[in-house]
């Protein structure tokens, strides 16, 4: 886990413990298992070109859909308060909210691996499984690092996924 929590973290943990009710409705994070990064590192050792740059990324996802994830595995309401970025920059002003994770939230952070994908052959797993551990360690207060994953091949089997998760999240193989 983090030792000191990240910005992501302190959201993952908060959310996990059912202490953020809200969320700024119009940005979105890369999601990706802190696992796929690190055998992208390796990738990127054993198969990169000298001084080429790769991104090592996941999914893209709306704040309230991963946040709504995040509730759902750890057994807390879903965040449902649709915050505009005007009020949370007013309510960063009065000492409300983080003037720093305000101004990160004004645009969606949104990143592609598709150069990794095609040169090194880097392919991030499903964002579920990690979410699910992260959810868990983070409802207990503890922060763990997490970002997670690609696009989901469906499984019925899963009994992490459900109508309310969007199909993006990926299923653990049954």
């Amino acid at each position: 886990g983090d030792r000191k929590p990240t910005p992501t973290g302190r959201m993952i943990a908060g959310v996990a413990r059912g202490s953020i009710p809200g969320y700024v409705a119009t940005t979105g994070l890369n999601v990706v298992d802190v696992r796929d990064v690190a055998r992208g590192h390796a990738l990127a050792f054993e198969r990169g070109a000298p001084g080429e740059r790769y991104l090592l990324g996941g999914v893209n996802l709306p704040l309230g859909e991963l946040f709504a994830a995040i509730a759902d595995l750890a057994g807390r309401g879903r965040p449902r308060i649709r915050v505009p970025y005007a009020a949370a920059v007013a309510a960063a002003r009065i000492g409300l909210a983080n003037r720093d994770e305000v101004k990160l939230a004004r645009l969606p952070m949104y990143f592609s691996s598709e150069k990794a994908q095609n040169m090194l052959d880097y392919r991030p797993g499903p964002v579920t499984p990690a979410l699910a551990q992260t959810s868990t360690v983070s409802g207990k207060g503890m922060s763990a690092s997490v970002a997670a994953t690609a696009p989901c091949a469906r499984s019925p089997a899963c009994s992490l996924h459900s109508s309310a998760l969007p199909t993006r999240f990926g299923c653990p193989a049954p």
